[in-house]
């Protein structure tokens, strides 16, 4: 009887163990394959350039996006980066084009507009790049905006409840001269999702404190200034990787 029981015990247990094993090799196969996508985005062939595009509508396809862009040079991908649980858009991905120059060349054109939005196009620059640069991980693709021709009276708590209206802010703030303590007429905000950050880029120009403000979408310090070293009149670069 106890020998039974033993071995009742040891099959059972065995099985438990050989089920959770499939579970963890299930999930780790889940995750690789949700990856993918990444993996590929993130590597360019010799002789070939990449722009990051961003601020992309929720239902722009990667077929929408590479069609956009071969109208500019030859496309190689163009892959939109999804939620790897979910599958949904992040609202941003990249596009590998035939031709060193041809990326630069696409985001010097200015606007560009795909699926009724405006989006935002630049260089990307990759990983090793960044890391030589000393360029700050928080370089990457952000929610910011920046806010031009602001009244001289607009503060930082104004600023933030009237782009609230657009989306949840998490900081806003408007920039002063140092010396006179005097409003430099223009200010940052960050809002919490991509949300808010669309609706605001979408509009160019919004109602803060009664006077027509410009809204752009803000390009990170850093990345003007690897660009600004890459070549003078490059609209700015975005980093990858």
């Amino acid at each position: 009887t106890t020998e039974r029981k033993t071995t009742t015990t040891t099959t059972t247990t065995m099985r438990r163990s050989g089920v959770a094993a499939g579970a963890a090799a299930l999930a780790v196969a889940l995750v690789a394959a949700a990856a993918a996508p990444v993996a590929a985005a993130n590597e360019v062939p010799a002789g070939s350039s990449k722009i990051f595009v961003g601020a992309l509508s929720w239902s722009t396809t990667d077929d929408a996006l590479r069609a956009y862009f071969s109208a500019f040079g030859s496309v190689q991908s163009a892959t939109i980066m999804r939620d790897r649980f979910t599958g949904r858009s992040r609202g941003f991905g990249f596009v590998i084009f035939d031709g060193a120059g041809t990326a630069e060349s696409v985001a010097q054109r200015g606007n560009h507009t795909l699926d009724s939005r405006t989006i935002d196009v630049r260089v990307a620059v990759p990983r090793e790049d960044i890391v030589k640069s000393g360029m700050a991980a928080t370089t990457r693709y952000t929610t910011k905006i920046f806010v031009g021709g602001l009244s001289p009276d607009t503060t930082n708590e104004s600023l933030k409840h009237a782009f609230s209206e657009l989306g949840t802010v998490n900081e806003a703030q408007v920039m002063y001269n140092k010396e006179s303590g005097r409003s430099r007429s223009f200010g940052f905000v960050v809002f919490a999702d991509e949300t808010g950050f669309r609706r605001a880029v979408d509009k160019k120009f919004f109602t803060c404190d009664g006077k027509t403000v410009e809204v752009r979408s803000a390009q990170p310090r850093n990345s003007e200034q690897l660009a600004a070293g890459r070549g003078r009149g490059a609209p700015g670069a975005a980093p990858w990787g």
